[in-house]
């Protein structure tokens, strides 16, 4: 699974690096794409080890004002007590407010939910 998400990740990051510019902003029926990697951190009570995490954002901006967003989560972690290895899916889904969508620094409000699974100990 984790090739699976490097390889797509890499894929992407490729084919918006040969893209040619585009412009920013919020606009109407616009349909962003966006890749990325960072760390995760658990809360303490669920003892699992801070790990890199892999993601796409996928949103539609409805008018200038208001977007949707969707985001997924991918992180390969495991216990810090020694049970083995996790991996945790998160998703959610936000309403954006933007407040100035004409300029090139857009404040915006972001209302949603969502939730965190993760999978049984397998032990390694």
């Amino acid at each position: 699974m984790k090739k699976f998400v490097l390889l797509t990740l890499f894929a992407l990051f490729a084919s918006l690096a040969a893209s040619p510019p585009l412009l920013a902003g919020e606009r109407a029926g616009a349909f962003s794409v966006s890749p990325y990697i960072g760390g995760y951190t658990f809360d303490g009570d669920q003892q699992l080890e801070t790990r890199p995490v892999y993601g796409l954002r996928l949103g539609y901006d409805i008018t200038d004002n208001v977007g949707v967003e969707g985001v997924f989560n991918y992180v390969d972690t495991a216990s810090t007590k020694g049970y083995g290895s996790r991996k945790a899916i998160s998703y959610r889904l936000d309403l954006l407010y933007n407040f100035q969508p004409k300029e090139k620094l857009v404040p915006y409000l972001a209302v949603g939910g969502g939730g965190t699974n993760v999978d049984k100990t397998t032990f390694v």
